[in-house]
């Protein structure tokens, strides 16, 4: 079954371009996704995000930034986040992740330059224009990230290490909060990513809302409150949402039946996936399955790769 890969702390398992690097890159389209909607995740590698055509919404921790066509984001280490397109309209990105270990040659390089950033919680993500000349050189560098994984010469792992220092030094320099590293206590946020992170690994189960909030060590009330201020929607509705999104992936990926599909993403019988998949999608399951089937091998791959963007 398609799932998400995550460690204990219910972060992202991020599948690199290759074992020897901890870098992925890649190029995508919002409509790879299902729904038009990645899945909030984090993860402990920096993602930048490069808008090559259209636009989409991005949210961070809650905070909703509009991503246009030739503009970017950074988004810092151990952050909630993800893209969707609102008015299910289309849009190109590249997206490029680079674990900060590349960063951190020696003790004080990581504990000079490197956590006084990552470790910053009033700088969780970075918008990213380009018609600001630093930020335009962040976004034209990160395009030169993705270029050189696709070449691959023998010398492509400095290469890109080497713009990644470039990055990072932009960064660290234009950011005025970088060395005051103030440590405050997100426990609605950590909360949420304990709910998220338990809804991703128990999907295909029995959950109520008690479960949920149970997850985060809050009340229901508030449990429904923390989903609302971060991703504007009620745990249940998140719910239903992520198993639509894994029945979906089968519906493309798979031969499966719709009556088992149903059952192993966690929906009490066939009858009640297939009106819910037609009242969210405006179509049954089988026709977006028929629909389906002339797409993209490139585009398949994607969906099973990772969240994504």
């Amino acid at each position: 079954m398609v799932k998400i890969d995550l460690y204990d702390d219910n972060s992202e398992c991020v599948s690199y371009n290759s074992p020897d690097l901890p870098l992925l890159s890649n190029k995508a389209k919002i409509s790879y996704y299902p729904n038009y909607a990645a899945t909030s995740h984090w993860h402990d590698d920096i993602e930048f995000i490069i808008m090559l055509s259209g636009y989409m919404s991005y949210n961070v921790n809650g905070e909703v930034n509009v991503l246009q066509e030739g503009d970017g984001v950074f988004i810092n280490s151990r952050q909630l986040h993800f893209g969707y397109s609102a008015d299910r309209s289309d849009c190109e990105f590249i997206y490029v992740l680079l674990h900060p270990i590349l960063l951190c040659a020696n003790q004080y390089m990581e504990q000079s330059l490197v956590t006084p950033i990552i470790a910053n919680s009033t700088f969780p993500y970075k918008h990213l224009s380009s018609k600001i000349t630093w930020e335009k050189e962040i976004i034209d560098s990160v395009i030169k990230i993705y270029e050189t994984e696709l070449g691959k010469n023998k010398s492509y792992p400095l290469t890109v290490q080497s713009l990644f220092y470039r990055i990072w030094a932009l960064l660290f320099e234009h950011n005025p909060n970088t060395l005051k590293n103030e440590k405050r206590t997100h426990y609605k946020l950590s909360s949420l990513k304990e709910m998220v992170g338990y809804i991703q690994k128990h999907y295909s189960k029995k959950i109520t809302l008690e479960d949920i909030a149970n997850a985060g060590k809050v009340c229901k009330s508030s449990c429904c409150r923390i989903f609302q201020d971060y991703l504007h929607q009620t745990p249940i509705v998140y719910l239903t949402g992520y198993r639509l999104n894994k029945s979906m992936e089968l519906l493309r990926i798979t031969d499966m039946h719709i009556s088992e599909i149903a059952y192993v993403t966690g929906f009490s019988g066939a009858s009640y996936f297939t009106e819910t998949f037609r009242k969210t999608l405006g179509y049954t399951p089988s026709e977006y399955r028929d629909n389906m089937k002339g797409s993209s091998s490139f585009s398949l791959r994607l969906l099973s790769s990772r969240p994504g963007p």
